[in-house]
């Protein structure tokens, strides 16, 4: 017979369903260590049996610290698991330690460092069974300070669905932290001038000389409107070159000319870009939170 306290215990340690913590007891003969193991290995089955399941939810943050800026996303199938607590607790725990790491010193960053015995992977996968959603951890990128003029900036919407992270040269944090919010409202494709392909140009005014208007334009004049709509088109997605949405009225160049600063790098994400969605309402998904904490 099981006892009733072990699985008070048991719940209070792995934060299971009451009857995952009734099984786990009757098939390890109460022993509380042995019933914990018995979780973490049917929880890996619970999670291998969701692999085909699209996780397109979930949230993105970013971190930082006097060396590295980290920006991390790690999904879930539902946006009621997005804003569950534990699943918020479990995106800060692994962007904080990835702080503390180099991640040109790894191959899979994910698969190699390790929280206590876990994996980040084996984290994930162990929060999974615990949810009771499929998790996944997506992607991970970081930049680096190279010099003490350098500083880190990012920014994270309240939503935990965007966030950026920036490095610039001789500026302050508040300053870094203004432009990382641009960035993470304005999505620039390029951080200046220089980033732009050769090819995107090229792609940009090939499309406006087949255009229509530009066509009834005399012949003479037709180049100097192309390259007027190419910088037009630019300025919307290069960072240096857009309207600074915190000082109206200058681009983010100007701005930044002004305090003798300049931009070094950036990442920014947005929770599911480039995923299909599954459209599930919201009744749906409290059903299934509801059934996978039985």
């Amino acid at each position: 017979m099981v006892d009733a306290e072990k699985i008070k215990k048991l719940r209070e340690m792995t934060d299971s369903g009451f009857l995952d913590c009734k099984k786990a007891l009757e098939a390890t003969k109460n022993d509380l260590n042995a019933a914990v193991k018995w979780l973490q290995e049917n929880g890996k089955a619970k999670a291998a049996k969701k692999a085909d399941r699209i996780t397109a939810e979930g949230l993105v943050a970013a971190f930082s610290n006097d060396k590295y800026g980290v920006i991390i996303e790690i999904n879930s199938e539902t946006d009621f698991v997005a804003k569950n607590q534990k699943f918020k607790d479990l995106v800060n725990k692994i962007g904080q330690e990835l702080l503390k790491h180099d991640f040109y010193k790894y191959k899979n960053i994910i698969e190699e460092v390790k929280i206590g015995n876990e994996t980040l992977a084996e984290l994930v996968a162990s929060a999974s069974a615990t949810i009771g959603e499929k998790l996944t951890f997506r992607r991970a990128e970081q930049v680096k300070k190279f010099n003490s003029k350098q500083v880190i900036g990012v920014y994270n919407h309240f939503d935990g669905q965007k966030a950026a992270v920036l490095i610039i040269e001789n500026g302050t944090e508040d300053m870094a932290k203004q432009l990382s919010m641009h960035i993470t409202a304005m999505n620039p494709l390029f951080l200046d001038e220089k980033e732009v392909p050769e090819k995107e140009i090229k792609k940009l005014r090939s499309e406006f000389e087949k255009d229509e208007q530009i066509q009834l334009k005399p012949e003479k004049i037709r180049p100097k409107i192309i390259e007027g709509m190419i910088n037009k088109k630019l300025s919307e997605t290069t960072f240096t070159l857009q309207e600074f949405v915190v000082e109206p009225g200058q681009s983010i160049k100007q701005y930044m000319n002004s305090k003798n600063s300049f931009p070094i790098s950036k990442i920014r994400y947005e929770v599911g870009e480039g995923i299909e969605k599954q459209v599930v309402d919201f009744a749906s998904e409290v059903a299934n939170q509801m059934k996978n904490k039985a």
